[in-house]
């Protein structure tokens, strides 16, 4: 037993996408080590503290289905299609599609042309366009 350290999470939030779920679990990870059970206790003492109505969340398929949230009571919805993240000239680091829209380019890039798709400025300042695997959506309610 590892005393102090934090070996296992999970988010709850407002959701970002709407209003079809009164919370959203924003992210869940384990450390390095192996957790059982973690998911399941800290999902029971959040429905204790919250009494939440319905729940939803999405799993980044590059890592897996989420079939964790299926063992919490969840059922699987449709999955989102795929989506780009943007990796820097260095190839060190990775930004989310969100980063870059279009509207904010003039502000974030050297050269700019209005004329041009976001895709095409990004390529002409160096950046390389990564695409993922979408995710899988996930949904609790109280009913189920």
């Amino acid at each position: 037993k590892m005393s102090g350290e934090l070996l296992s999470v999970m988010t709850f939030t407002v959701p970002r996408f709407g209003g079809d779920s009164e919370w959203e679990i924003g992210r869940y990870t384990v450390g390095d080590v192996r957790v059982i059970g973690g998911a399941q206790k800290i999902w029971r003492a959040f429905v204790n503290e919250y009494s939440p109505k319905s729940v939803k969340t999405f799993a980044d398929r590059r890592f897996g289905d989420g079939s964790v949230y299926g063992r919490l009571g969840f059922t699987r919805g449709a999955d989102t299609g795929i989506s780009h993240w943007y990796v820097d000239k260095n190839g060190e680091r990775t930004y989310h599609r969100m980063t870059f829209q279009k509207w904010k380019l003039e502000k974030l890039l050297k050269t700019f042309d209005p004329a041009l798709t976001e895709a095409v400025n990004m390529k002409n300042n160096g950046w390389k366009r990564v695409w993922d695997c979408g995710h899988a959506s996930w949904k609790w309610s109280e009913e189920t």
